[in-house]
Parts: C-alpha cells; structure tokens; sequence
C-alpha cells in the first residue's frame, strides 16, 4: 500500500525527496524507511483495534442469564 500512499501525496501536493542514488542506498535512508514504514503499521493496528474498546462482555451476559 505504500505506492498508494506515495501517490496519493504526491496529488496533495507533498513533494517527494530528490535523493541521489549513493544517498538512496545509505544505511541511514533505508533505516529511516524501514522505522517509517514499522511505525506506520502499528499506528494502523492500533487503530484498527480501537472499536474493540467498543464492544460489551454480551458473552458473559448470555451466561448469567442461562
């Protein structure tokens, strides 16, 4: 997905850093991409497990009742 994201900032106007090649292959570059990329899932993670929060303990509820 992050070609589509990349795309897409590149519509809102961001713009896209012009490294050199020698710049693109350093360690620091590829670091700096894989954290990004790392901390980018987790946040989508967290925030995908945020409407767990949400729901009750229905299960516990159907046992008291039975």
């Amino acid at each position: 997905l992050a070609g589509y994201v990349e795309a897409l900032a590149s519509r809102l106007g961001l713009s896209i850093p012009d490294l050199t090649p020698k710049q693109a292959d350093m360690w620091q570059t590829r670091l700096s991409a894989h954290l990004g990329k790392a901390i980018g899932v987790t946040i989508g993670c967290i925030l995908g497990m945020f409407p767990l929060l949400f729901f009750g303990d229905e299960e516990e509820k159907l046992e008291e009742k039975n």
